[in-house]
Order: structure tokens, then C-alpha cells, then sequence
């Protein structure tokens, strides 16, 4: 991912006369650089465009509003937790190896996470960010569906283990449980196995 210094060659061109290419993508990668290093609250489209180089009106070319550039910010994460889960045999590892994944992402990416989450950011109203999270929705009741259940138990189970993976993953980033790190394959199991459906 392109960092803000990298994005910021351009930013000599004065604003207005310069022709970005890729403006939303530059956008995007900025945005997501600030999220990661400094959270979602401090993410602002006219300093965004001043970086890149740009006039303060040139971002609602592609984003009508903060919330909107957010939205996108936050389905890349969901994207990329769906890919997570989906590589390096977690699938395949059943529910143990896709709670693993699920949670060191969330370790190591807690303010993209927070954002993905975040209650400023209205499903309804932004398509990708629905989009992108029915795809990790989706991963996740493929796991479940591995352990032979179908139908609406198997959708039972799959909201009562993304429960339990979102509470714990929040209270980890709170530092209230655990140690804000990605956790080891046992620990995982430990908090499967306290489900019903008998995911440990």
C-alpha cells in the first residue's frame, strides 16, 4: 500500500492545475495510511487532497462525502479479512484456523478494524461496504458448513461464532482480555470450544 510520502510527489503541482490519473485510489491509499497510523477521527479530505497534491474539491469527484471515502476504506478491510481467512489453510483448518486468522487480523490492524465496525458507517447506504462485508459473511459460514451443519443451524452458528469473535477481538483492542496480539492456535480453541455447536 502506497504510504502518504510516496503519494505526495505530486503535491508541487498547484492546486487545481494538477491532473491526477488515479485520484481515487491515491485517496484511498492516503486515507487507509492515516487510519492504520492515527484512526479514522483524524482523516480529513481537505488535508488528504492537499497531500496529494490536489484542490479541496477535487476529492467529491469520487466521494460525496468523508463517510463515503471511510466506507471504501472500510471495505478493503473487510476484503482483506475475508482473504485472511481464506489463505494459508484456514479454510481448510476449519473453524479453529478461520478464528485464528479473524483475530489476528484484528490484532494487527485495530484501527482499520475499529473503522470496519465503526457505527458512523451505515450499511444500507454505501454498497461496497455491504458488498465486501456479505463476502467475509460468506467465509465465515463456508467454515461452518465444514463441520457438517446446514440450513439454519449452520447460519445459527455462524452469527453466534462471528459473535464471539467480534467480543473478543474488541476486548482484546480494550485491553481488557489477553494481550493486544495475534493469538496462538490454542487460545482459539479455547474460545471455539465454549460454543455450543462444538466448534473446539
Amino acid at each position: 500500500m502506497p504510504s502518504v510520502g510516496v503519494v505526495n510527489t505530486a503535491s508541487k503541482k498547484r492546486p487545481g492545475q494538477y491532473h491526477h490519473g488515479r485520484l481515487a485510489d491515491a485517496l484511498l491509499d492516503a486515507a487507509a495510511a492515516v487510519v492504520a497510523a492515527r484512526g479514522p477521527d483524524a482523516v480529513s479530505l481537505r488535508e488528504l487532497a492537499r497531500e496529494i497534491g490536489v484542490s479541496p474539491n477535487a476529492p467529491y469527484r469520487h466521494f460525496a462525502d468523508l463517510d463515503s471515502l471511510l466506507s471504501e476504506v472500510a471495505g478493503r478491510g473487510f476484503d482483506d479479512l475475508a482473504q485472511q481467512c481464506l489463505e494459508g489453510g484456514a479454510l481448510e483448518d476449519g473453524l479453529l484456523g478461520m478464528g485464528t486468522a479473524y483475530i489476528s487480523f484484528s490484532a494487527r490492524n485495530p484501527n482499520l478494524y475499529r473503522l470496519m465496525y465503526s457505527g458512523r458507517l451505515d450499511v444500507t447506504r454505501h454498497d461496497r461496504l455491504a458488498r465486501s462485508a456479505g463476502t467475509a459473511w460468506s467465509v465465515l459460514c463456508a467454515g461452518i458448513v465444514r463441520t457438517g451443519l446446514r440450513g439454519e443451524a449452520a447460519e445459527t452458528a455462524a452469527v453466534a461464532m462471528w459473535s464471539l469473535l467480534h467480543g473478543y477481538a474488541l476486548l482484546q483492542l480494550h485491553g481488557l482480555v489477553g494481550e493486544r496480539r495475534p493469538p496462538d492456535g490454542a487460545e482459539v480453541k479455547r474460545l471455539l470450544g465454549a460454543l455450543s455447536f462444538g466448534a473446539g
